[in-house]
């Protein structure tokens, strides 16, 4: 399903596989977890309580398929935008496992065309949320309302989100006690 945040789309998947794949993917990523770490050393004053982990998180054999899917998917969307075929590969991945009061502030991925978030498991789905926010600069006053809001998608387990990569987005704090999402940035080859 395609939606828009002002004038750019935004991709919104559900994988119908994940249930299949869930408990393998979600087990990976704890067991890699290092509490409040930033393995990827991006960004450390913009995050806080997550753990962060390097940027080949889906090169590990138990993504494979949710690779797969998510570069498939990503490559669908932009022809459905575009009216034309790209291949799209996947250049940067990680896992982030975000514990309570754990957020990651405003940013924009700058070396990648388009980025995924794909929702694996939160305790408290209403909590953390990603926001996005309009390309557009303009004054703030009332009748630019539409422009300048925050949107945010909800958290469903094998949900992805793909977003222009220069989109600046960020993850509210979460109250809850564990959030696992992974991420990409990628590029068309």
């Amino acid at each position: 399903m395609i939606n828009a945040v002002g004038c750019v789309p935004i991709g919104v998947y559900q994988w119908d596989q994940f249930e299949t794949y869930r408990d393998k993917i979600k087990g990976l990523c704890l067991t890699k977890e290092q509490t409040n770490t930033i393995e990827s050393n991006i960004g450390k004053d913009i995050k806080n309580n997550i753990w962060e982990s390097k940027f080949d998180f889906l090169q590990n054999k138990e993504c494979v398929e949710l690779n797969n899917w998510l570069t498939h998917t990503t490559q669908d969307f932009l022809k459905e935008i575009n009216g034309k075929t790209f291949n799209f590969g996947i250049t940067e991945s990680w896992a982030h496992v975000t514990r309570q009061n754990g957020y990651h502030g405003p940013h924009r991925h700058t070396w990648s065309t388009w980025s995924g978030i794909f929702y694996v498991e939160a305790d408290k789905p209403d909590s953390g949320k990603n926001t996005f926010w309009n390309y557009y600069n303009l004054p703030q006053v009332p009748e630019y309302s539409f422009f300048n809001e925050e949107f945010y998608f909800d958290f469903v387990p094998g949900r992805l989100i793909i977003f222009p990569s220069t989109m600046l987005h960020d993850a509210k704090p979460y109250s809850g006690n564990q959030r696992i999402v992974i991420a990409y940035n990628g590029v068309c080859i």
